[in-house]
């Protein structure tokens, strides 16, 4: 949330929380299965395969297993311009000299000299409480320093020295060193000109917050106001955690981490950022065995494998409940995973890489020669969350250094009576379904699932098409066009949206840039343009800015439904202006976005612009926005495991169709089997809706 990178703790749930999220830990018991498997990327040999489709009474195959569908014209394209779309890096910094009016002469370094804190120093710090969204000032001591660390308390708490000084040095002995030889520097010495980090130890900071990092902070004031202006994070002093218990070691090193990433890769998906912190709380724990302290992962994992229908690819709003502790979970075993198969050089080639997300790992896998793609790692990830087995086959389906539970089984039917199935469900993207079958006898299974899913919940206000603004962290979207004013006396905007924006952290605009010569230079993105962001009642915006992340008039929350919106250009007439919208969001969360549709423009009476996106008019210029038709090709990713004598891993369905019939050989020494489906679309968050039948033969 924002670019708060909170750490959240519970009372009876462990949470951990960055960038402005939730996690939470159920603990449950963990089961291994040891059973040989063959290698799925390979053909299976002739005795384990599964027997051939369901025939009809003809002997022809009925719907069989790999049956590609030609994707819808519209689906495809979507794909395309979604593939090929760069989504603009925000920057705080030149955001503030074009919107805040920060002079351009500002520098990003508040002090060029180290202000070198003196152990018992005291000044204030800006900090903010997550449950009320409220900043405010609290003064601290610096009470212990090491060569990278100040040890800041709030005055008036109470605190055991020798806690802060052991806590201290087992984070300038081996956090600092282990995060930075994994993840990277941090900037360094950075906006302060100081090498040390600030740890600030504080209280009221929210009921379930025990830490975050706030890349606010290394910009300065005369660009966020909120700005300590040093490298810092913060730890909640309460009676859910101690200074110096593993915890609370982990807690730092999971920060530092995020420092680390906000500094080299700023605008990384959230979830893979945040599995990257998980896992350096990992690393630290089963690095070091000194006397200084020990580290706790935490134990998202657990959370996860209770909800394995969790989208791996995405983060979700902040709330109180505990609702992002399974997303935690989720990239936490999948980074966890990625280090175990591919090893140590690959997993930091991949942290450093600067494409974002699953991209970064098809990179990184075709750098390193493998015939895969991240699908088959998820793939394989799927059936090594079930069977956690790492010396079956080489190694793909279990962890080395963790012991995980048993995933959640979403349907189990292990009784004659249960049979026939005939059932629809649906699955997340980047989530996977277990369902359980037993019995004594084969088993038809049909599936059918959708082909094609929404990019968000809504369609098009009219037609197909729409210009959407797109979703990233730390970015800035942009579609822009010239208008020609210059002769206008009245000019109004009309447009219909939909959008659904993370409320209080990221904003929508819609801008209008203009020069002192009235003429618009080629180049949109001149410092010749100033631009100011409309402020009109029937835009819909805000001025409301508990968060310091709002510019002017944005809008942000959610639309629910199309909604009609308008401006009056007025005060531009008699110049050359540009019309921009401009979708900005911050270190964290993001939600699916602004939608735009119907937009007409109306200069002294007469109609000079009316977009319905039906077409491309190329008097756009995108940046990061793309029009498209809503929708993207749906694929699968359905697995069958049978236990007997040896369990055996076979791909029924593998991104190569939506339907398939097969025969599960239960009896004999198969005793149970369980189908793993999956659903792999990117860029949508919007669920897939699948069918399936099983059905016992005589």
């Amino acid at each position: 949330m924002g670019n708060r990178n909170k750490l959240i703790i519970g009372i009876i749930i462990i949470i951990i929380a960055v960038l402005g999220i939730v996690t939470c830990c159920v603990c449950v018991s963990a089961a291994l299965l040891t059973m040989q498997i063959p290698n799925p990327t390979l053909p299976l040999p002739p005795d384990v395969q599964l027997p051939p489709p369901l025939t009809g009474e003809s002997g022809e195959i009925e719907n069989p297993p790999s049956t590609p569908l030609p994707l819808p014209d519209e689906a495809a394209e979507t794909l395309d311009a979604l593939e090929s779309a760069i989504i603009p890096v925000s920057d705080l910094h030149e955001l503030g000299i074009r919107y805040r009016g920060v002079s351009p002469d500002t520098s990003r370094i508040a002090s060029l000299v180290s202000p070198d804190y003196d152990v018992g120093t005291v000044r204030a710090f800006s900090v903010s409480n997550l449950d009320s969204d409220t900043t405010f000032d609290v003064q601290a001591r610096l009470l212990y320093k090491t060569d990278h660390v100040y040890m800041w308390v709030e005055e008036g708490l109470s605190t055991d020295m020798d806690k802060i000084q052991k806590a201290a040095d087992l984070f300038e002995e081996h956090t600092y060193p282990t995060d930075r030889a994994f993840f990277g520097a941090e900037w360094s010495p950075g906006v302060d000109g100081d090498p040390h980090l600030s740890i600030l130890h504080a209280s009221n900071l929210g009921s379930t917050v025990a830490g975050y990092f706030s890349s606010a902070d290394s910009y300065v004031k005369a660009v966020r106001e909120d700005s300590n202006e040093m490298e810092m994070f913060y730890i909640h002093i309460d009676k859910s955690m101690e200074i110096g218990d593993d915890f609370y070691n982990g807690v730092l090193a999971h920060e530092f981490q995020h420092m680390i990433h906000w500094y080299n890769d700023r605008n990384e998906t959230t979830w893979m950022n945040e599995g990257c912190s998980e896992l350096a709380m990992e690393l630290n724990e089963s690095m070091y065995q000194g006397e200084l302290g020990t580290y706790d992962v935490g134990g998202s994992e657990y959370a996860y494998l209770d909800n394995p229908d969790t989208q791996l690819t995405t983060w979700p709003e902040v709330d109180l409940t505990g609702a992002a502790s399974a997303h935690y979970g989720a990239s936490y075993l999948f980074m966890s995973y990625f280090l175990d198969r591919f090893g140590e050089e690959a997993t930091k080639s991949l942290v450093a890489h600067p494409e974002n997300g699953m991209e970064s790992v098809n990179i990184i896998l075709d750098e390193l020669g493998l015939p895969l793609t991240h699908e088959d790692i998820v793939a394989d990830w799927y059936i090594a969350n079930l069977l956690d087995s790492p010396e079956l086959v080489d190694g793909r389906y279990g962890y080395k250094e963790i012991d995980i539970a048993e995933p959640d089984i979403d349907k189990s039917y292990t009784r004659p009576s249960n049979f026939p199935v005939d059932a629809t469900s649906t699955v997340k993207q980047y989530g996977v379904d277990y369902i359980e079958i037993r019995g004594s006898q084969p088993v038809k299974f049909a599936f059918s699932g959708t082909s094609q899913v929404g990019l968000m919940d809504t369609d098009a206000h009219s037609g197909k098409y729409l210009w959407w603004s797109n979703r990233e962290d730390e970015s800035d979207s942009r579609l822009s066009r010239r208008l020609d004013l210059t002769s206008a006396t009245h000019a109004s905007l009309e447009f219909w949206s939909w959008y659904h924006i993370e409320e209080d952290w990221d904003y929508a605009y819609v801008v209008v840039g203009t020069t002192a010569s009235g003429i618009i230079p080629t180049d949109l993105n001149s410092t010749d343009i100033s631009w100011t962001i409309l402020d009109n009642t029937t835009l819909g915006c805000t001025e409301s800015d508990p968060n310091y992340g709002n510019l002017g008039c944005g809008i942000t929350g959610q639309s629910n439904e199309w909604e009609k919106l308008s401006a009056n250009l007025d005060a531009f007439t008699g110049q050359e202006v540009v019309l921009r919208f401009e979708y900005i969001t911050d270190a964290a969360v993001n939600q699916a976005g602004m939608a735009i549709d119907d937009l007409t423009i109306v200069v002294d009476g007469n109609t000079v612009v009316e977009d319905d996106a039906e077409t491309n008019q190329e008097d756009w210029i995108a940046e990061g926005f793309v029009r498209h038709a809503n929708v993207l090709p749906q694929e699968w990713i359905i697995q069958l495991v049978t236990f007997g004598d040896e369990t055996q891993v076979s791909r029924l369905l593998f991104l190569d169709g939506s339907s398939g019939e097969w025969t599960i050989p239960l009896g004999g020494q198969v005793r149970s089997a369980v189908l793993a489906i999956s659903a792999v679309a990117p860029f949508t968050t919007e669920e897939a809706v699948y069918r399936y039948n099983l059905n016992q033969e005589p």
